[in-house]
């Protein structure tokens, strides 16, 4: 099952910001940018944490009856 990777680096054409990059499976899925290194990692952090949020998947333990079963923090 692909995973969500965010890799934060120093921006190569504009060296006084970090970039965070967040790729899902292998491919690119979201780019953001911050001041320091913890802030660019935050905001694909975030990101990260929307889209888990927003995943569902089919199951046959616990399901509400529809087949869908979302993910409970």
């Amino acid at each position: 099952m692909p995973s969500f990777k965010n890799t934060v680096t120093k921006d190569i054409n504009m060296p006084e910001f970090w970039v965070s990059t967040v790729s899902y499976g292998g491919q690119s899925a979201a780019t953001f940018y911050g001041d320091s290194k913890a802030e660019a990692k935050g905001r694909g952090d975030e990101y990260i944490k929307s889209q888990s949020r927003s995943k569902q998947f089919i199951g046959d333990n616990g399901d509400n009856g529809n087949g869908y079963q979302t993910i409970e923090e």
